[in-house]
């Protein structure tokens, strides 16, 4: 769960999640449509297929979206 100004990711299953933007628009994305992450100073953007996913350093990842989203960024390096 990432929380920060109302944002959040849910994983719905081993293969999907969702993301709720600060504006409350939710998508539902799957982990084997994630292209690549980008880290800045103060947070991180995760790109999955047209979209992408804005991570804030502070926010809090559960073990198991962390590992979920590492096994897909080394099946794709």
């Amino acid at each position: 769960l990432l929380c920060w100004k109302n944002q959040s990711i849910r994983m719905l299953s081993d293969d999907s999640f969702e993301y709720t933007t600060f504006l409350g628009n939710k998508r539902e994305y799957r982990f084997s449509d994630i292209t690549g992450l980008k880290r800045s100073s103060d947070s991180m953007t995760l790109f999955v297929g047209s979209g992408k996913v804005h991570i804030e350093t502070c926010a809090i990842l559960t073990d198991k979206l962390v590992e979920r989203i590492d096994r897909e960024l080394d099946r794709i390096a």
